[in-house]
């Protein structure tokens, strides 16, 4: 071997290395790549699709409910106006308000308060009592 042919040699290596280095890290990118691609394509899509599809379930139920519940206090106004106006206003509570005043009783019976209609429902925190909230 000549003096030439050997520096040759030795010139020649880091070019050699550096393909089979680039070489190798091409291929552990393609397989890793294939793999993410793989992954992705059949395990975070499809979670992914199935828990969007689960918070749109729950989305549409909580949006169902309030638009039926809605429905139904608004079906119940005209008749519980009825019954406070018509029925207990200007129907019991007259009655045993005038007859009480006419014996000399001080007994009458509560007005209904209405502004609080609309947070009608169970009360929480005021210790036992029927738990609604829309005669006052």
């Amino acid at each position: 071997m000549t003096p030439t042919s050997i520096i040759d040699f030795f010139t020649g290596i880091p070019g050699d290395f550096n393909d089979l280095f680039q070489s190798a890290k091409d291929k552990i990118t393609g397989i890793f790549g294939t793999v993410g691609d793989w992954f992705d394509q059949h395990v975070k899509t499809p979670i992914k699709n199935v828990l969007d599809a689960i918070g749109n379930t729950f989305q549409s139920t909580k949006d169902w409910i309030k638009e039926s519940w809605d429905k139904v206090k608004e079906a119940a106004k005209s008749p519980v106006k009825f019954i406070v106006d018509t029925v207990y206003t200007n129907g019991i509570k007259k009655v045993w308000n005038s007859v009480a005043g006419a014996v000399g009783l001080k007994l009458s019976l509560p007005d209904v308060v209405r502004q609080r209609w609309h947070q009608s429902g169970l009360r929480s925190g005021q210790g036992y009592h029927s738990g609604y909230d829309f005669a006052g």
